[in-house]
């Protein structure tokens, strides 16, 4: 794992602005961070459960998964060109119809209403996807070359 990350308590000058960690060159943002926290509070709006509080055992939990999450995005994004994988448009399309067709019956409509509770963009609908895809070809490529 490459990293360089501004932890808080520390100098983080190294960092570039608006970027909580770089990630074998990949940065990942303040922005990024934000977004997946208001996805979160989205959640427990719809479960009508309170958001924890700044500086509590769970925000603090769930700060550490986000941080945990976006990392991993950015380990595979910068792992995959060096195996040869590789996540098209096209493939991104494709699981994208797969579960508008699955979950919500080809009906934009409703897709774009869950999405809205849950404060899920289209835009961060399909990230979520191309990271999913991206996972399993690399897992699929390391596996391809064990032997058991």
């Amino acid at each position: 794992m490459c990293l360089l990350a501004g932890c808080g308590g520390g100098s983080s000058s190294a960092l570039p602005s608006g970027a909580i960690a770089v990630v074998c060159g990949q940065t990942v943002t303040r922005a990024q961070f934000a977004d997946l926290m208001q996805q979160g509070r989205a959640a427990y709006a719809v479960a009508k459960k309170p958001f924890p509080a700044p500086g509590t055992a769970t925000r603090k939990t769930i700060e550490q998964h986000v941080v945990s999450l976006l990392v991993q995005h950015a380990e595979q994004r910068s792992a995959g060109p060096s195996l040869g994988v590789r996540v098209t448009t096209a493939q991104v399309n494709a699981a994208f119809a797969q579960l508008l067709k699955s979950q919500f019956g080809g009906s934009r409509v409703k897709l774009t209403a869950a999405l809205g509770k849950q404060g899920v963009t289209l835009a961060d609908l399909r990230d979520s996807e191309r990271s999913s895809l991206l996972q399993a070809a690399i897992a699929n490529k390391v596996e391809a070359h064990v032997k058991v």
